[in-house]
């Protein structure tokens, strides 16, 4: 057999700036970065924000915690950026909530504090948050903050992956893989990976390449087996790269070319389904 391997749990990713590319930031995050550019180049428009904020309004308040972790309008400051994030947590505000436990599991400027973390995604997870759903579910499969219990990071990773995150449907993938937490069930592992894959998460990309390779849960099928390698490895995405040359020379020419085609097609459709 080809020797291709699966890609299996994420570690708690590190770096959150950038945060319309983050997989993991929730759809009301997704714009944030061009907010910040607002205060960065309008000091009128910083200015109401810091009013709103100090008014108690709670998404200015995480936003002014921004402001402060990346320095936009004021010097770094890690710690009143935690204390606006704080503030708008305190009401019950799920982003802020989940944005504390960032910090927290990261240590963005102050001491890590998994169980602290742990703590602020939970709250948020129960407000149907999927973001912070994902990031619970990784601590628990990780152990950070928390014993470690596979069963409790499938149920957090199924609440996350039935509201559409890919990281999360990823992630209940895995565990479907592994049988980690639930039993072992390569048809179901294929079809989350699938529903990642088609939302361009790489990961998932290439670990649906490698159930076509080894024909678990799907028919073997080299032809869709490089055209999603390939859709995977055409984003960075090394061991998807890998996986494709170890491919190729098990391929004829007009595979390869089929494979090409359907890269094209897969890229096509995911492109007008998102």
């Amino acid at each position: 057999m080809l020797a291709v391997t699966m890609t299996g749990v994420l570690l708690v990713p590190d770096n959150v700036s950038g945060q319309d590319q983050h997989p993991l930031v929730p759809p009301d995050w997704v714009h944030i970065d061009s907010v910040l550019a607002v205060y960065a180049r309008d000091a009128g428009a910083f200015e109401q924000l810091v009013s709103r904020a100090r008014g108690g309004n709670p998404e200015s308040q995480v936003q002014l915690g921004l402001c402060y972790q990346y320095g936009v309008r004021v010097a770094e400051d890690p710690e009143e950026a935690v204390r606006w994030f704080l503030a708008a947590a305190e009401q019950g505000y799920a982003l802020a909530q989940w944005r504390l436990g960032l910090v927290f599991s990261n240590g963005h400027g102050i001491p890590e504090n998994d169980a602290e973390a742990f703590q602020w995604y939970r709250a948020a997870a129960e407000q149907g948050l999927a973001a912070a759903q994902e990031m619970l579910g990784l601590m628990f499969a990780h152990g950070d903050g928390v014993p470690k219990n596979d069963t409790e990071a499938v149920w957090w990773f199924r609440a996350a992956a039935e509201q559409g995150l890919a990281t999360a449907q990823f992630h209940l993938g895995v565990s479907f893989s592994n049988g980690g937490g639930v039993p072992e069930n390569d048809a179901e592992a294929v079809w989350w990976y699938r529903a990642a894959a088609e939302q361009g998460f790489a990961a998932a990309q290439h670990n649906l390449g490698v159930s076509f390779v080894r024909g678990e849960g799907v028919p073997e099928d080299y032809v869709r087996a490089y055209a999603w390698f390939n859709l995977a490895a055409a984003q960075g995405y090394d061991e998807a790269r890998r996986a494709k040359g170890a491919l190729e020379p098990r391929m004829t020419r007009s595979q390869i070319a089929r494979a090409q085609e359907l890269s094209f097609d897969l890229l096509r459709i995911n492109d007008k389904s998102r």
